[in-house]
């Protein structure tokens, strides 16, 4: 990037061009504020120099998305990814690979935002449309298919959801063997089979991923992924009435991931939740409060009583409310310790795991 700078200048196309592929590299594992930054400055110097019928910008907004919603930022994500969208509409047509992703992209968002039947309109649209020109076996299908499917598990649409989730996993074990992607649809059908009480088959396709899925522990799934299906193996147990082994099982990952200093993130907050629910049906109030220890710091330097505090403000994430889970720590005098203590690592699966604690 430095030789385009120094050739070319800080403001030619192909140096800009650079600096968005060079930052792409730096989102993962973790997206930060100074990324989101950094993207948003060469969005702008694009928009303002590049000719309109080139879609640099458009796609740099794409990335500055997909960080923004790895910050859990998903309205200011949104809003990016529909400029984005119709941008890359405008200049590169409708069926365009990329117009297709960013549209993508914003229907997650809007997903998130809890606009799912508008979300599955957006999925269903690209998913039918794509699948009719190039079949149901190209990336595209099966990821518009894959997000269809999670989107409608969400609208307790669950025939529907289970048809594609099943469909999705298919073909993606036979062209692709167990990717990443595959492994991601698997979780998404023992979710989808959880929620629809049919918990021994839910077993049944947590262990399909054998090395992947069969401890959650394969280097090759990344560490949030792996904290994820101990997480869904974890509720199942507790649902067949195991509450040790779920409890074990929980506990287990806090302490691996104490030991290798692995950051805080949101599923690790989604897992706290679920095991204080698990210790306050044993009346282990005490265990359950522990567990929000050392989360937050008092801004004013005085030490109060914050476990109650800090899982309201967690619980307020859950919901996708970043914003008002911190203001509800300011409102107490409390800040996190870490910052983007909520982020999703990219990388990580699409599924949401964390709404299984709220399930049957």
């Amino acid at each position: 990037m430095e030789g385009f700078k120094e050739i070319l200048g800080t403001q030619h196309l192909v140096t800009l061009r650079a600096i968005t592929d060079y930052l792409i590299d730096e989102i993962h594992p973790y997206a930060t504020p100074a990324l989101e930054k950094a993207l948003r400055v060469n969005m702008d110097t694009q928009r303002q120099i590049c000719p309109e019928d080139t879609s640099d910008s458009y796609y740099t907004g794409l990335m500055l998305g997909l960080c923004q919603f790895s910050l859990m930022r998903y309205r200011e994500a949104s809003e990016v990814f529909r400029q984005s969208a119709e941008g890359m509409h405008r200049i590169l047509g409708p069926m365009n690979r990329e117009y297709l992703k960013a549209r993508m992209n914003f229907g997650k968002s809007l997903e998130y935002l809890g606009q799912v039947e508008q979300a599955i309109d957006i999925f269903s649209g690209i998913y039918n449309s794509w699948k009719d020109i190039h079949g149901p076996e190209t990336p595209l299908s099966l990821f518009s298919q894959s997000c269809l499917a999670m989107a409608l598990r969400k609208a307790r649409r669950y025939e529907e959801s289970e048809h594609h989730t099943m469909q999705c996993l298919a073909l993606r074990q036979r062209i692709f063997g167990m990717a990443s992607f595959t492994l991601d649809t698997i979780v998404h059908a023992v979710v989808i089979l959880r929620e629809m009480d049919r918990k021994e088959e839910a077993f049944a396709y947590l262990g399909l991923g054998s090395t992947y899925v069969g401890d959650g522990t394969h280097p090759d799934i990344g560490i949030e992924r792996a904290h994820q299906i101990q997480h869904i193996r974890a509720l199942l147990h507790h649902d067949l009435g195991d509450s040790a082994r779920a409890t074990r099982i929980l506990e287990d990952v806090f302490i691996g991931a104490k030991k290798d200093n692995f950051p805080e993130c949101g599923e690790l907050m989604w897992m706290r939740l679920t095991l204080a629910n698990i210790f306050r049906e044993h009346h282990a109030f005490e265990a359950a409060e522990a567990l929000f220890a050392g989360l937050v710091k008092p801004i004013d330097g005085d030490e109060l009583s914050q476990s109650i505090i800090v899982e309201g403000a967690i619980r307020l994430a859950q919901q996708h409310d970043v914003d008002s889970a911190c203001g509800h720590l300011k409102q107490n005098g409390l800040e996190w310790r870490q910052d983007n203590i909520f982020r999703i690592i990219l990388g990580g699966p699409n599924v949401e795991l964390h709404e299984t604690a709220k399930a049957k």
